[in-house]
């Protein structure tokens, strides 16, 4: 079984260092993603609401990131398409986070 570790961030620098190439290459599914994270950076950090926005990176083994989560409160998760594992990791990862 390939580990799966979610890596969590409130940086959206460090995020779309991390998953912009992930996310551009496929700009139709990541649509909100995309367009989310750059009201983010050119509107400040609470241009969705009061709290903080968070954002996650799941890497494969080899390094290549393979999903996302994008979470503007109030609104719900945004998330890459996830298998059963991946969405069970992010479900551990998030209550380890206290999330």
């Amino acid at each position: 079984m390939e580990p799966r570790h979610w890596q969590l961030t409130d940086d959206l620098a460090e995020f779309l260092r991390d998953a912009e190439d992930f996310l551009r290459s496929r700009p139709a599914l990541h649509t909100v993603t995309l367009t989310v994270s750059e009201a983010l950076r050119t509107r400040g950090p609470y241009a969705h609401g009061a709290e903080p926005p968070r954002f996650g990176v799941l890497r494969g083994v080899d390094g290549p990131v393979r999903a996302t989560l994008l979470h503007t409160p109030p609104h719900p998760l945004q998330l890459t398409p996830l298998d059963p594992e991946d969405a069970a990791a992010l479900a551990a990862r998030l209550a380890e986070a206290g999330l």
